[in-house]
């Protein structure tokens, strides 16, 4: 599979993100440009610098097929965590932590204590 060269993947997952019980292709990509085709309508030019961004891809009959692309992630993902309650949790390069699910149509950060995701997240990383 090959999408564009102006792509460098980071990190990939193979989960059910969208909860349709079907796997899909979730990709850590940097890419030239912050946004796509389109601007909002309070930007007038896309910053063509490298920057990093998740894109999301359900299989089917054997082809990929494009379903969600965040615009340009601040600060820069290091890793990620896709757990059994279809949570992904991402550590930033300066260590912050958030998660987000799939509710309805992309992804939604899902707020919880420090205590519960650190502990959930460090049990997710040290699986053998």
């Amino acid at each position: 599979w090959h999408e564009n060269n102006n792509y460098k993947v980071q990190d990939m997952l193979w989960c059910d993100i969208d909860r349709d019980n079907e796997n899909e292709l979730v990709l850590i990509l940097w890419k030239k440009g912050r946004y796509g085709t389109f601007l909002p309508f309070f930007i007038e030019k896309n910053d063509m610098s490298w920057d990093q961004h998740i894109f999301i891809y359900d299989y089917i009959n054997g082809h990929l097929k494009s379903i969600w692309k965040s615009s340009y992630i601040e600060p820069d993902i290091k890793n990620v965590v896709f757990d059994d309650n279809k949570i992904l949790h991402i550590t930033d390069k300066n260590g912050n932590r958030t998660r987000f699910s799939w509710i309805s149509w992309g992804l939604t950060n899902i707020p919880s204590s420090k205590y519960d995701f650190d502990s959930k997240v460090d049990n997710l990383s040290n699986k053998e």
